[in-house]
């Protein structure tokens, strides 16, 4: 498939990714000797709205600025669905919000996430509207809660339509570069259900392993094979597997710096802004509660630089 040009869209993602951190910034907000300090940092930098300042917390603070890139994104994205690859997530924590309603229980607005491809109105009508993946998610909750009443359950079920969405979207968009990543992402979703049965001495979990992924449910039962690829690195340190499975995915993002045009340097630079976020969401974190740096440092997702 060739390659389509999205020149007013590529150009712009180029000038936004000359505000993200270098090096040096990151070193100079580890090194803050506070939560305050590090936020008149960001501020000297241009980093930070007038309105972030306002925010309570350094958690609701990420999230406002993660909303605001994702506001950015549905203005300039040339495809909808790119906008939902990276608010799918935000829309998948607010329906469970919208369920957990329905069931009589109250939903804290804390657990309403900005950012959202669809507002709590728009998103309750996909969840009431028959054929719409939502209504089918809504269904599954159903059925699922009155079998169970687990919500650790619920939770493995908006997994599992979160990937299968993620996939879909990707092969509707049909760029090369862009698949690979989700069928990555899979990757590592099946290598976490690997190792939360193994650290609950649960029995094997492959009958719940997503298809779309690269690795087969007899490589990721075996793991020999994975013993020199980044996949293994993950698991051989659970305590960073987090850390290491955005890194690879960071890996992919920046190949996509060498693509002048098309979908996929949109999303790999977004996605880059996504775990600047993530970092700069565990540093402040850290200077608002005292933390060491050195735990914060080994944490980070590596930057989007060639």
């Amino acid at each position: 498939m060739s390659t389509r040009v999205y020149p007013k869209a590529n150009t712009l993602v180029r000038v936004r990714e000359t505000t993200f951190l270098g090096k040096e910034q990151w070193h100079a907000l580890l090194q803050a000797r506070s939560y305050e300090a590090a936020l008149t940092l960001l501020t000297e930098w241009g980093r930070l709205p007038a309105d972030a300042r306002d925010r309570t917390d350094a958690n609701s603070l990420v999230n406002h600025l993660q909303a605001e890139l994702l506001g950015w994104l549905a203005d300039i994205a040339p495809d909808a669905r790119v906008t939902a690859l990276f608010t799918l997530r935000q829309d998948l924590n607010n329906a469970k919000a919208l369920f957990r309603e329905e069931i009589g229980e109250k939903a804290d607005d804390a657990l309403w996430l900005e950012g959202a491809g669809a507002t709590r109105e728009e998103l309750q009508k996909q969840m009431d509207t028959k054929g719409n993946p939502f209504h089918g998610l809504l269904e599954t909750f159903r059925e699922s809660w009155e079998e169970h009443g687990s919500w650790q359950r619920l939770g493995l079920l908006g997994e599992t339509f979160y990937h299968a969405r993620l996939a879909v979207l990707a092969r509707e968009l049909g760029e090369p570069q862009i698949r690979r990543f989700i069928e990555v992402m899979t990757d590592y979703h099946n290598l976490s259900l690997l190792l939360r049965r193994r650290e609950e001495e649960l029995p094997s979990p492959e009958g719940d392993f997503l298809p779309g992924g690269t690795l087969t449910p007899a490589v990721l039962e075996d793991g020999s094979a994975l013993t020199t690829t980044l996949y293994g690195k993950a698991l051989d340190r659970p305590e960073l597997f987090d850390t290491l499975r955005d890194n690879h995915l960071m890996r992919l993002a920046i190949e996509t710096k060498l693509q002048a045009f098309g979908l996929a340097p949109i999303c790999g630079s977004v996605f880059a802004a996504v775990m600047e976020l993530k970092n700069l969401r565990l540093v402040l974190v850290a200077k608002e509660n005292n933390l060491p740096m050195d735990k914060v440092a080994e944490r980070m997702r590596i930057l989007y630089e060639l």
